[in-house]
C-alpha cells in the first residue's frame, strides 16, 4: 500500500499505549543490582482497530504488530545503571481501503511507502537510556528524529518508546513485593499533560511465592481524545521484572487538520512478555 493520497486521513489519528506501572504509592521502593552484561527481552503483539469519520467519509484500519527490544546493560555502578536499548525484530500487517501493506524488518523495504521507511527508520535508532538504583529514568538521547513523530505511525499500532526524565524504566517495578497484599488498592493520579488527566487504579490481584499479579483501571480525559484501559501486569517478586503484561484500550475523540475535523475511534489488546536472556544470547552485538 503507498501511503501518499489513499492514506490523507493518517495524520488525523492519536493513539496512547500504557506500559508504566507509574508511581505507585508505596513506602518501600525497590533497589536494583544490575550487572555489566546483563540483557533483557521485551516482545510485545499488538492488534488494533482504528475508525476515522467526517460525515459519510470513514476510513477502517486494521493492524496486526510485533516488535522485539533488546536491552542491554552498558555500565552499572551502586548508582544506578545505563541501558542501551534497541529493536531486534519488527512485524507488521496493515489493511485499509481494501490494500494491506506486508511489513518484516528482514526483508528489503518498498521504498515508496512513507510508512515502511518510518518503520526501517526505528530499527536502526538504538537509545541510550540512564536509570538510578531505584529505577528512575534520570538522563536518555531519546533524540527528536525524523518520522519518530510521523502519524502515519499510528496507523501500524506501533509508536516509538519515549523515554522521559523523572518516569520509571518501564522493564520493571519499583515496590518491594512483600508491601503487596492481595486486595490491596492505590490510586495514581499524575499531573495533568497538554490538558489531559490521567487517573489509574491498581489492585493486587493474587501473590504467591514467585510472582505478583496488578490489575489496574486508566481513564484519560481531557483534550482531544479520552480513553479507557484496563489490564495485567505480571511482576517476578524476586528481580522486580514486569514479566508479562495484558492491556485492552478504547479511545475516542476528534482530530482537527486545517479546517475540518474528524472523529476518531481505536480500540487496541496489547500482550507483552519480558525475560533476562542468558549472557550468550545476542552476544554478536
Amino acid at each position: 500500500m503507498k501511503t501518499g493520497a489513499k492514506v490523507k486521513f493518517g495524520c488525523c489519528i492519536f493513539f496512547m499505549l500504557l506500559y508504566n506501572i507509574g508511581n505507585a504509592q508505596i513506602s518501600s521502593q525497590r533497589t536494583f543490582d544490575f550487572k555489566r552484561g546483563d540483557e533483557f527481552q521485551k516482545e510485545t503483539s499488538i492488534n488494533s482497530i482504528c475508525t476515522i469519520q467526517r460525515g459519510n467519509q470513514k476510513l477502517d484500519v486494521r493492524s496486526k504488530s510485533s516488535v522485539t527490544k533488546l536491552y542491554k546493560v552498558t555500565d552499572a555502578t551502586d548508582k544506578g545503571s545505563v541501558f542501551m536499548v534497541s529493536i531486534q525484530k519488527m512485524t507488521d500487517s496493515l489493511t485499509a481501503l481494501g490494500q494491506k501493506l506486508n511489513y518484516n524488518s528482514g526483508t528489503p523495504i518498498d521504498s515508496t511507502s512513507r510508512i515502511e521507511k518510518a518503520l526501517s527508520y526505528m530499527m536502526n535508532r538504538p537509545v541510550t537510556v540512564s536509570v538510578d538504583k531505584n529505577g528512575t529514568i534520570i538522563l536518555s538521547d531519546n533524540k527528536e528524529v525524523e518520522f519518530a513523530n510521523d502519524t502515519l505511525l499510528a496507523f501500524t499500532g506501533i509508536q516509538p518508546e519515549l523515554f522521559t526524565n523523572g518516569g520509571l524504566f518501564n522493564l520493571f517495578a519499583n515496590f518491594t513485593s512483600n508491601k503487596l497484599k492481595k486486595g490491596y488498592s492505590w490510586p495514581d493520579s499524575p499531573p495533568v499533560i497538554n490538558k489531559q488527566k490521567s487517573v489509574t487504579k491498581y489492585t493486587v490481584y493474587s501473590v504467591s511465592d514467585t510472582t505478583t499479579v496488578i490489575k489496574f483501571i486508566n481513564t484519560v480525559t481531557g483534550g482531544s481524545v479520552n480513553s479507557n484501559t484496563n489490564g495485567t501486569y505480571i511482576l517476578d517478586n524476586k528481580t522486580g521484572l514486569v514479566l508479562e503484561r495484558f492491556i485492552e484500550t478504547l479511545s475516542a475523540g476528534y482530530a482537527i487538520i486545517g479546517k475540518t475535523v474528524y472523529a476518531t475511534t481505536r480500540s487496541s489488546k496489547i500482550h507483552e512478555t519480558c525475560k533476562k536472556l542468558p549472557s550468550d544470547v545476542f552476544a554478536q552485538n
